[in-house]
């Protein structure tokens, strides 16, 4: 599926403008998002502000639905992942210790793969133990610029990818820098979904 939007930044790049209140895009369920043990969730993102448990992207509804979720760190910059094996709370809580910086585009991700997740942030990867599948009995629809909680996301988003590969890892688990794909993201054989923010 794809949504389209037509907000720009200064530079003029496409994003989908988010106002930190009430703004947010529901993507229904799909049998095709239903990925247990493999998975990679990007997006480009531009804050303009950075407040805890901002919503990224997510699959995180009422007990029992529960899947995986990205959002800015509590008490810190960096991106914070949950991932529920059982509908549940989260079996699986990690933040990176690299951090989203404001008033620019940053490329986050995380990456589950047996049992590592991986999270990066501007091609800087850590890698954590996670032995939690992603729970796949649920009915989560895909949320984007907000949670379920009503931390909602305060700037631009763009480039909402979802994957049934790992496509990044992490070499150490010290941070260290690896790429960062392309601004704009193309669709290949293991994209499930891909959400371009444009005209």
């Amino acid at each position: 599926p794809f949504f389209t939007a037509s907000s720009t930044d200064s530079t003029g790049t496409y994003g989908f403008n988010f106002d930190n209140s009430n703004d947010l895009v529901s993507i229904p369920d799909n049998a095709a998002l239903e990925l247990a043990s493999t998975i990679t969730v990007e997006a480009w993102i531009k804050p303009t502000s950075l407040a805890a448990n901002d919503g990224i992207v997510d699959r995180w509804a009422n007990a029992g639905n529960r899947t995986w979720s990205m959002t800015r760190g509590s008490g810190t910059n960096g991106v914070g992942v949950m991932i529920s094996s059982n509908g549940g709370n989260a079996t699986c809580n990690a933040t990176s210790t690299a951090v989203m910086v404001a008033s620019q585009w940053n490329h986050v991700s995380f990456t589950l793969d047996a049992s590592r997740l991986y999270i990066g942030v501007n091609g800087h990867v850590q890698s954590f133990v996670c032995t939690s599948a992603i729970y796949t009995g649920g009915t989560s629809t895909v949320q984007i610029g907000g949670n379920r909680v009503g931390s909602f996301f305060d700037g631009m988003i763009d480039e909402v990818r979802i994957s049934s590969f790992p496509l990044y890892s992490a070499s150490t688990t010290s941070g260290t820098a690896t790429s960062t794909p392309s601004r704009f993201m193309g669709v290949a054989t293991s994209t499930v979904a891909l959400w371009h923010f444009n005209e």
